[in-house]
């Protein structure tokens, strides 16, 4: 993972975290969803890519 990938992962779990907490910890608030959409869009590739890894392993 580069640097700039994990500066935003790790800004928009915060803001995740901050916007779970403005709404009550409604998880279906859309502000909650979409930062949920967005770390996802950022994360799950990275996922992907270590379980090939081990895969290969």
């Amino acid at each position: 993972m580069n640097n700039a990938n994990s500066y935003i992962i790790k800004t928009l779990k915060k803001e995740l975290s901050q916007a779970i907490l403005r709404n009550n910890f409604d998880l279906s608030a859309p502000e909650v969803l979409q930062l949920s959409q967005k770390l996802d869009d950022l994360m799950n590739p990275l996922f992907k890519e270590q379980l090939e890894t081990i895969i290969l392993f």
